[in-house]
């Protein structure tokens, strides 16, 4: 195991990317085996056993799975299945899993390693890697390591094994480091374990323009991909995938839909085809796909995510808050499910929900401006919370003073108010776009910086507030 440790001081220190996100939170992982067992049913089992501390009827629920698969009926997809039951966001139950720990099992560790590795990705959150603050940063990589280090090591079970030199090759490659030789640790991966589809999938995803954006390593690796004489249904769900993730929708939707049609029954090609759907706005059919999806996935709370998100935009908001309610109570503090949450309560009028989505949805996130300004536009535009959406912004400003996002929304609300703020505000936000400074693509879209001209030159046709005459807005 000390060549893979060795790997992993390497990537934890160049900070390391996605971990298990592909694999277990995005839905990237495979349909599990048609069995007799009632493993959809397990799943919710497990986790209401590991609320209740029951660890005893834990261990009882996994181990008839562990004795098929060593016996060769199911696979190790299907016991990486069963375990996420574990790969939930959920800070209350960290106590509950280290208590299981210390029953020092074989079931213990792996479901602990779940569990660190959904809290790593919470830390880290969906943004670009360079716009993580450096306390999330740190977060991301301390559960990340967690996750890692507690594996089991060699005992002597070659199935069970394999089983975890899968999970550690997941960990140690989604992040795709782009200051060490790629190529050269991607061999030593495929040299290392067998399932080398599984390796250069999880990188395909990671050099995602998002995650890495490495086209050049990304179209090598789906090369490599092509060359291993894998079934046409997988190169098409990767080749879809890789479009996806560049947000080529048309060319993702094409090639999921081949899939699809040569394998009606996996349920991720109607998962990913789905958030392609989604992506463009085609909630009709994003809803259809994901009905698919939870039929074979149950228990998947990105699933229920998604359907929620789409019933939101379509503006049935009963069937959305079922569905968000439905979500957060397999992953509660998941920062995007409490964002979309904090929207659909907002439309519900259920402020006592909407209070504990906008908490949860911040708990890892005091000092993710980012995330601090997707909270306060949901409640700015979806609730009558001005005020709780101000003191938001305003901890935007304060940690970058010319972000686009949280001076905007403060223009927006000072001039409701009729306040004087708003020029400086408003000067912030044309600074920043001219800089560069946030998320600029859509926050300086036309319309805003349309909106942001007229409101100025309002304010110096009325001359109600002096200040307008100590800002120079002509560069802008």
């Amino acid at each position: 195991m000390s060549k893979y440790k060795t790997i992993l001081s390497i990537c934890v220190c160049l900070s390391v990317g996605l971990l298990l996100y592909g694999l277990f939170q995005e839905g990237a992982f495979r349909q599990f085996t048609q069995t007799n067992i009632g493993w959809a049913n397990d799943v919710g089992t497990l986790r209401n056993n590991l609320k209740n501390k029951n660890y005893t009827a834990i261990e009882e629920t996994i181990d008839p799975y562990i004795m098929k698969y060593e016996n060769g009926e199911v696979s190790g997809n299907d016991i990486s299945n069963l375990f996420l039951a574990f790969s939930v966001v959920d800070p209350e139950l960290e106590a509950n899993i280290e208590s299981w720990l210390e029953n020092d099992t074989w079931n213990a560790k792996v479901a602990a390693s779940n569990y660190y590795s959904s809290m790593a990705w919470a830390w880290r959150g969906g943004e670009f890697y360079s716009r993580i603050p450096d306390v999330n940063r740190e977060k991301f990589k301390q559960y990340l390591l967690k996750a890692y280090l507690v594996l089991p090591d060699d005992m002597g079970n070659k199935l069970k094994d394999a089983l975890v030199t899968a999970q550690k090759i997941e960990y140690l490659n989604e992040g795709a480091p782009s200051k060490i030789s790629e190529m050269e640790f991607i061999g030593s991966a495929l040299t290392n374990y067998a399932d080398s589809r599984l390796v250069l999938e999880s990188i395909e995803r990671a050099t995602s323009e998002k995650w890495g954006d490495d086209k050049a390593l990304r179209q090598q690796v789906v090369y490599e991909l092509d060359k291993m004489s894998l079934p046409e249904e997988s190169v098409l769900y990767y080749r879809g995938e890789d479009a996806r993730n560049d947000r080529n929708y048309p060319v993702a939707i094409q090639n999921l839909q081949k899939a699809i049609s040569i394998n009606p029954n996996e349920a991720r090609y109607h998962y990913s085809l789905s958030r392609a759907y989604f992506g463009t706005k085609q909630d009709d059919k994003a809803l259809e796909e994901i009905n698919k999806v939870l039929k074979h996935w149950p228990h998947s709370s990105n699933a229920y995510r998604i359907r929620a998100n789409a019933h939101f935009r379509l503006k049935k908001f009963d069937e959305a808050g079922k569905d968000i309610d439905k979500a957060l109570s397999y992953s509660p503090y998941d920062r995007k499910m409490n964002s979309l949450a904090v929207s659909i309560y907002g439309k519900l009028n259920d402020t006592a929900k909407l209070n504990q989505a906008v908490d949860r949805s911040l708990h890892f996130a005091q000092a993710d401006r980012y995330q601090l300004a997707k909270v306060a536009d949901s409640l700015f535009y979806n609730t009558k919370q001005w005020d709780k959406a101000e003191d938001l912004y305003k901890s935007v400003v304060k940690i970058e003073p010319l972000d686009v996002a949280g001076n905007y929304g403060l223009s927006v609300i000072y001039g409701r108010l009729q306040s004087c703020n708003i020029v400086k505000t408003i000067y912030d936000y044309m600074k920043g776009c001219a800089l560069g400074v946030g998320k600029t693509k859509r926050k300086c879209a036309s319309q805003y910086i349309n909106w942001a001209h007229s409101a100025v030159n309002h304010l110096k046709a009325n001359q109600k507030c002096a200040e307008i005459n100590e800002y120079d807005f002509s560069a802008f």
